[in-house]
């Protein structure tokens, strides 16, 4: 036992909140051997309690001689007097000889001790539960053990083929532990120290080969004896890692997948059934697994089949059900949810879904993130997979939850193949699963919500050659009417985190939509609706968008064939290929758009709902598509654009040839619903004499010809606040 040390510096007594009297002891008391210590000490167990500790002392020859008071301390080491140290301390008025220390943690080791405080700031020697060289400790809510240090018990290790795992008891009092292990035949430790936790997983090592293994404790001013054992790695598999059979596909599951290193191969040699089967998800597969065009039927999923997806999935069809329910007491945790995989920084190729995906909860849920094949693809492949099965998520609101960095305002995602990517190429993947969103009864919190027949939310991603033939479908009634949800549906993608300002959306090309879109929102904030892509960059100056960069939501050669539907009397951004502001080229739609209802801040064009930043040429595109709206509302409708933007902007090489049927309340032009929203000092010019606009079609019932068609290009007449438009390059088809 070292020696007793003074700790006389007032400053550290702040710092446990002692009461005046013990800061006044502890800063100037000396010690007097002279002075009687208390008799005896014992722990009171009748008074004691889950969180409580009570004590009892005898000090007749203490109180006899003045003694004033007593200070009751529990402490993590006897060796060291110290306010700081003292884990708990309390002064306790004499003549009183018990005290109950009440707010103790349950199952913490104390060791108790207690002493006689004298006139003039003395004190006597320290009386010790137990004694002073074998002090014994209480355990909260157990009572007094013996906690003289030793070495650690119950030392065992499992085994695979290539590791072991160790574990043994906790030694109290032990400020870490050190695990040693050497091959039996071998006299080279090999050690590892300053261990907190008990136990230790060793990698790397021979198959079928035994190894020595022993730990010791280390405690402030010693260290313990070791505890020894020994463990043999397990003999090399014999899974067959051509798999034709049940059995073989679940000791995959089980146990195989989460044992395989990047050179591992597995492959399908038959379709298997896991009807009536149960698997577990797979922590993190990095494998190779290779589905040779066969499927894997009857899956019965509460989650995803591996959570990280390291290693590579391909040519796999997989098909079943995987439906999940949210409690109210789960609802503030974070929710992705896929067949496949829910984190992927790996490769999936040519993969098929076939498991519908269903996520629902009552209540508000945190982040939920939904998709058919992948939740979250980070870097990687992800190129020739297909959705075949529904996308469903219903829930009552989001919460600000992060998941895997994925931090942003409170959000949803859906999609039919993967919901959210970072820095990666999808490519050449098709949907034709119908997706349908249901988020009702939204409390005034800011949200956003991203629906996309491929991709709900990208970030610096590519996407190219993708189809969306599945009906996408966006419920967000809200009697409330509340400004502070937001959404972002789109044939492609939904729309582009605007969290972040300082890295791209989605390079968009080659791609596709077949399916009918659905939005109903009632709420007065903007939302977006389109047929490619609802908004796939941030709207903001001052972002790293500039002329020169490839990757502003720029859209080539991108086509829309599926009806756009807006109901409820929410604003709304909707375009037959953007519904905000985008790059496009050589990009078409021939869906038809029909507005049921919509706000007076409305914006709906054939092409772009509201081009609003610079940066955004449109080049080579054309509207073929019908609108129509059938609500009596002030907002913008235009063949190509809904509102003109807040920026210069030059447009070129653009035709439309559409009937726009509306009430006379709507703003509708052949090419612009509304000029009233382009800043003064700014101007748009429709067309070049090379490349001039072309306009056919007709308007509120009225058929362009030579004699109108000028008049009725912009809805309102050409108002422009200051702004300038020259159309003087439209011609008539």
């Amino acid at each position: 036992m070292k020696s007793l040390k003074i700790f006389a510096v007032a400053a550290g007594l702040l710092a446990i909140a002692a009461c005046t009297k013990e800061q006044e002891i502890y800063s100037v008391a000396k010690l007097d051997e002279s002075k009687p210590a208390v008799a005896s000490f014992s722990y009171d167990d009748a008074a004691s309690g889950a969180t409580a500790a009570g004590f009892a002392w005898s000090a007749d020859a203490a109180l006899a001689a003045g003694a004033t008071s007593f200070t009751l301390e529990l402490t993590a080491d006897v060796s060291v007097e110290s306010v700081e140290n003292a884990s708990k301390f309390k002064v306790v008025d004499a003549p009183a000889v018990s005290y109950v220390m009440n707010g103790l943690s349950k199952g913490a080791f104390y060791y108790a001790r207690i002493r006689a405080n004298y006139p003039g700031f003395l004190y006597s020697k320290w009386t010790y539960l137990g004694s002073e060289s074998n002090p014994m400790a209480v355990c909260v809510g157990t009572g007094v053990v013996d906690a003289k240090f030793g070495a650690p018990a119950n030392l065992k290790a499992t085994p695979t083929e290539t590791s072991f795992k160790a574990t043994w008891d906790p030694v109290p009092f032990t400020k870490s532990y050190v695990f040693e292990y050497k091959p039996a035949s071998s006299g080279d430790w090999s050690v590892v120290g300053d261990l907190t936790a008990t136990s230790y997983e060793v990698e790397g090592l021979v198959a079928q080969t035994t190894y020595d293994i022993r730990v010791k404790a280390v405690a402030a001013d010693r260290d313990s004896d070791y505890t020894t054992g020994s463990v043999t790695t397990l003999e090399p598999s014999k899974f067959n890692p051509q798999m034709s059979k049940v059995n073989d596909l679940l000791e995959f599951f089980k146990t195989e997948a989460a044992l395989a290193s990047s050179a591992n191969e597995y492959s399908l040699e038959a379709d298997i059934d896991l009807s009536g089967q149960t698997i577990p998800t797979v922590d993190t597969f990095k494998g190779i697994l290779d589905g040779k065009g066969h499927t894997i039927k009857g899956l019965a999923l509460t989650d995803a089949i591996f959570k990280n997806l390291t290693g590579s999935v391909k040519n796999l069809t997989i098909e079943g059900e995987l439906s999940k329910v949210i409690s109210a007491e789960e609802s503030a945790e974070g929710h992705p949810l896929a067949a496949l995989a829910i984190i992927s920084k790996g490769s999936v190729v040519s993969c098929v879904n076939k498991v519908n995906v269903s996520l629902t909860g009552s209540s508000i849920l945190g982040s939920p993130v939904v998709a058919g094949l992948v939740a979250f693809q980070e870097g990687g492949e992800f190129s020739g997979n297909k959705n075949l099965a529904s996308v469903s998520l219903v829930h009552g609101g989001t919460a600000n939850v992060e998941i895997e960095g994925f931090n942003r305002k409170p959000f949803s995602v859906a999609a039919g193949l993967v919901g959210v990517v970072f820095n990666a190429t999808v490519s050449d993947c098709e949907n034709e699963g119908a997706i349908s969103v249901s988020c009702t009864d939204v409390p005034k919190v800011s949200a956003r919500h991203y629906i996309g027949g491929v991709i709900g939310t990208p970030e610096n991603a590519v996407v190219r050659k993708c189809v969306n033939k599945g009906a996408i479908s966006a419920d967000f009634t809200d009697a409330t009417k509340s400004a502070a949800k937001q959404v972002w549906v789109g044939g492609i993608i939904g729309g582009r985190n605007g969290d972040v300002k300082t890295v791209d959306g989605a390079f968009v090309e080659d791609c596709e939509n077949y399916g009918d879109l659905t939005l109903i929102a009632e709420n007065s904030v903007n939302n977006y609706l389109a047929g490619i892509g609802g908004q796939a960059t941030v709207e903001a100056t001052g972002s790293n968008y500039t002329a020169d960069k490839e990757t502003i939501q720029k859209l080539v050669n991108c086509h829309n064939h599926g009806k756009l539907v807006k109901k409820g009397a929410g604003g709304c951004r909707i375009g037959g290929i953007s519904g905000g502001a985008a790059t496009l080229e050589n990009c078409s739609n021939s869906g038809e758009i029909v507005v049921e209802n919509i706000s007076t801040a409305g914006a709906v064009g054939g092409l772009v709902g509201y081009p609003t930043q610079p940066y955004h040429p449109v080049t080579g595109c054309k509207n073929t598509g019908n609108m129509t709206a059938t609500c009596d509302v002030e907002f913008a409708m235009g063949g190509l654009f809904g509102q003109g933007g807040n920026t210069n902007q030059e447009y070129a090489d653009c035709s439309v040839d559409c009937v726009i049927t509306a009430p006379a309340s709507v703003n509708a032009g052949a090419i612009l619903g509304t000029a009233k929203t382009i800043a003064s000092g700014k101007s748009i010019v429709y067309g070049s004499a090379s490349a001039p606009f072309k306009v056919k079609g007709t308007v509120k019932g009225t058929v362009l010809d030579a004699s109108n068609f000028k008049s009725l290009l912009i809805g309102d007449g050409g108002v422009t606040n200051g702004g300038v438009i020259d159309t003087e390059n439209v011609v008539l088809q």
